[in-house]
């Protein structure tokens, strides 16, 4: 049951809702990239004539790369193992991460303090969530 104090908090915080909406509703519009005259001015930019060109030449080099087959090949391979064990590979590649990142870090030259452990740190617990679930997957069977 909602007492008088709560309806009129409801009344207030939706007034002032309605109120910013009114405002500022011209502010979160999106704008439109869809309008002739930007879209000519685009299609006539020497930069992106350049940039089409770059992905054409990109999207035939990958249709023919023997790296992007077997990408795909293992990509179409990793769908079909179990789910234990997709856990485990992506945890322990964020591992693999982890070490090298910090590894390379510390070799070139450490840097002052500690924030820079933060992120590494978060990945790194991440790696090992997913390395602790894929243990207690039931029917977990390693790849072979």
């Amino acid at each position: 049951m909602t007492t008088p104090q709560q309806s009129a908090f409801k009344r207030f915080i939706g007034a002032g809702l309605r109120d910013a909406d009114r405002r500022l509703s011209w502010f979160v519009r999106p704008l439109s990239v869809d309008t002739p005259d930007l879209v000519s001015v685009a299609d006539s930019s020497i930069a992106v004539r350049g940039a089409e060109r770059v992905l054409a030449i990109a999207r035939r080099a990958a249709t023919s790369s023997r790296l992007a087959g077997y990408a795909a090949t293992s990509a179409a391979e990793w769908r079909h193992w179990p789910s234990g064990a997709q856990r485990f590979g992506a945890g322990i590649t964020l591992l693999a991460a982890v070490a090298v990142h910090v590894g390379l870090t510390l070799w070139v030259q450490p840097p002052p303090g500690f924030f820079w452990l933060i992120v590494p740190g978060l990945a790194a617990a991440a790696g090992m969530l997913l390395v602790l679930a894929s243990a207690f997957w039931k029917g977990f069977a390693a790849p072979r």
